[in-house]
C-alpha cells in the first residue's frame, strides 16, 4: 500500500479509538432486544383496534351498528361514518423483512354521493425524490401508469 493512504488510516483509526472513549455510557445501555409486553399495551389480545363513529342513517342501513350510539352531530352531514384502526404492520415488507412490526393507522371515512369529488385535469407527473429509500421507485412509476390510466376512462 501506498505510504500516504497507510498513513491516513492510521490516522483515522487514532482518531476512532479515541472517540469511542468518550461514547456516553446511555447510548451502549438500551439492551439489543427490546422485550414484547403480553398482551399489547395498545391492541391487547385483538389484531385490530377500531373507533368508531356513525350517523343513525348509517347505523339503520348496515349490520352491527347500534342505533342508540349513533352520533346526532353527522344527523345532516354527508358524512355517513369514520372509523380509526390501529393495528401492527412490517411497513418495510418487501424492502427489509426483517423489520419489526410498527403501529399504523387508518382513518376511514364513509360518506354519501352528494359530496362532489373534483377531478383535475392536470397531469401528474413523477418526478425522483431522493426522501424516498433504493428500491421504491418502481412504486411511483405504478402509480402514474395507474393515474394515466384512470384519465383515459
Amino acid at each position: 500500500m501506498n505510504l500516504v493512504i497507510k498513513t491516513i488510516l492510521l490516522i483515522c483509526l487514532t482518531f476512532l479509538s479515541l472517540w469511542a472513549r468518550d461514547i456516553p455510557a446511555y447510548v451502549t445501555a438500551w439492551p439489543k432486544q427490546v422485550p414484547v409486553e403480553k398482551p399489547d399495551p395498545i391492541l391487547g389480545d385483538e389484531l385490530v383496534w377500531e373507533h368508531w363513529i356513525y350517523s343513525a342513517r348509517f347505523a339503520k342501513r348496515f349490520e352491527g351498528f347500534a342505533l342508540e350510539q349513533a352520533d346526532s352531530e353527522l344527523k345532516d352531514s354527508p358524512i355517513q361514518a369514520i372509523v380509526l384502526r390501529i393495528y401492527k404492520k412490517n411497513i418495510w415488507l418487501g424492502v427489509n423483512d426483517n423489520y419489526p412490526e410498527q403501529y399504523v393507522t387508518d382513518v376511514d371515512l364513509y360518506f354519501d354521493d352528494s359530496i362532489k369529488i373534483p377531478l383535475s385535469n392536470k397531469k401528474w407527473k413523477h418526478t425522483k425524490s431522493d426522501n424516498y429509500p433504493n428500491g421504491i421507485e418502481a412504486s411511483f412509476m405504478e402509480l402514474n401508469r395507474l393515474i394515466k390510466m384512470m384519465y383515459r376512462c
